[in-house]
């Protein structure tokens, strides 16, 4: 039973032994008239509190049992009244004060509390950061779990909506979806929602539903959790750049409208804690502190899929130096046709030396749903030449959102200038920006020479 509910039942058995003592009162002073008046309350509130509990566990069920031993009891003392045996009804009140304990004591024992915990992921791509959570809850006895994933839009320039995209069934096979439209919040009223985008209406490219905004949701839930679908290179207060793009997804109405906020390490927490005090004042911090956790991410190598396995390795079975190749939607806009067949010919390089080394390129979901929007034409070639990098099939292909625990992985950097180059040359690993405007072939051919003796 869920936990709104059962205290609804508390309450009702409450009221039910109130009334009963009213009785045991009446009775005691002679005022008999008033005694039958409140036993036939106590005869109603007895059927309803027996209706509630047998919808909810079922015919037969204990409680049940005990309430309808109640209303026999009720009925006789009721019986005895208006037969003029008002006399021996009074010795009727310790049956009914015995078997009102043992209602009491079985709404309390054998009535279990179970909850219900609502995901509500809107990209395929970054389930994994919702993973680890509903594993966790779908092992716990008492929790029903749903996994719910929810429309979104892509956003134009000026901010017009762009159709809606679902995608719940781009999830593993062995998760059980449920559609969005199939399932009543108000009736459910979850005990937990969990979410991973924290950006409501205040992200200009991309939006979920408006009814999945978190301030919405809260209606709906005694507890909404928030959790980033991204990961984020470890960095502290004192990092001023860095600090600078918490504006970005830290003042989020996720964030702020979260019961609770989870994030990726006890630094993280820290660093979340004091940006929000900063911003909202000392006199929030205890808030902050109570709302931001942390939870025990599994390692970045058990994540690796096992066809990546397959192409890490090398014939002696030692592991191959893998380079990520990331381009931004900036690049593919500024160089257009030009950077795409520098791409081609630097993959040729990659494939002559991949023995040695792998290539993984990490293509972004949104920026090639930008792509696509801003830059019709240029989208068709670059898909074409995503499907040549699928079909050659001697490479590593990355579509999802993680390009943290994607990067965590890799030995060097190919690609344009972005947060993904700041994460290598903290790690102090290789780093080559591509120029589009040049013949790259000779210098990368000497770099991927370079990399595979001297970096980690």
């Amino acid at each position: 039973m869920r936990k709104a509910r059962k205290r609804q039942i508390e309450t009702l058995a409450e009221l039910l032994i109130r009334e009963q003592e009213r009785v045991i009162e009446a009775l005691y002073n002679r005022d008999y008239e008033s005694a039958s008046s409140l036993l036939e309350r106590c005869q109603q509130c007895a059927m309803q509190l027996g209706e509630n509990i047998e919808q909810a566990m079922g015919e037969g069920f204990k409680t049940v049992a005990l309430l309808e031993e109640y209303c026999e009891q009720i009925y006789l003392v009721y019986e005895t009244i208006e037969s003029g045996r008002a006399e021996a009804a009074s010795s009727m009140q310790d049956t009914l004060r015995k078997i009102s304990a043992d209602i009491r004591q079985s709404i309390a024992e054998d009535i279990k509390i179970h909850f219900e915990i609502v995901f509500l992921p809107f990209r395929a791509s970054a389930w994994n950061s919702m993973e680890k959570f509903w594993k966790a809850a779908k092992e716990a006895p008492d929790y029903e779990v749903y996994v719910i994933p929810v429309p979104y839009y892509y956003k134009a320039w000026n901010g017009d909506t762009l159709g809606m995209r679902y995608e719940g069934e781009y999830f593993p096979d062995e998760i059980p979806i449920t559609k969005y439209d199939e399932f009543d919040f108000e009736k459910h009223n979850p005990d937990i929602i969990m979410i991973h985008n924290p950006y409501d209406q205040y992200n200009p490219v991309i939006s979920v539903h408006p009814f999945f905004y978190s301030d919405h949701l809260k209606k709906y839930t005694d507890k909404l959790v928030y959790t980033p679908w991204f990961f984020l290179d470890e960095w502290t207060q004192e990092d001023e750049a860095a600090l600078e793009n918490m504006n970005c997804f830290v003042t989020m109405p996720g964030v702020i409208n979260a019961d609770q906020v989870i994030v990726q390490s006890e630094t993280m927490r820290r660093t979340y804690v004091g940006f929000l005090t900063e911003k909202a004042g000392e006199n929030t911090r205890e808030l902050w502190e109570q709302k931001i956790c942390t939870f025990d991410w599994p390692k970045t190598e058990s994540l690796i899929p096992q066809e990546w396995l397959n192409k890490l390795q090398k014939s002696d079975g030692k592991r191959k130096k893998l380079v990520l190749c990331s381009v931004n939607i900036s690049s593919l806009i500024q160089y257009e046709e030009r950077l795409l067949q520098n791409l081609r010919e630097v993959f040729a390089i990659f494939q002559e030396y991949n023995k040695e080394v792998a290539l993984l390129w990490h293509s972004r979901p949104l920026d090639e749903e930008n792509l696509r929007i801003l830059r019709p034409r240029l989208f068709t070639e670059y898909d074409k030449l995503v499907r040549e990098f699928h079909e050659k099939d001697w490479g590593i292909y990355d579509h999802t959102e993680q390009e943290k625990e994607t990067a965590e992985l890799c030995d060097a950097y190919y690609g344009s200038g972005d947060a993904s180059t700041c994460f290598f040359y903290r790690k102090n690993r290789p780093v080559w920006l591509m120029n589009a405007d040049n013949d790259e072939r000779a210098v990368v051919r000497q770099w991927i020479e370079d990399i595979q003796d001297n970096c980690r």
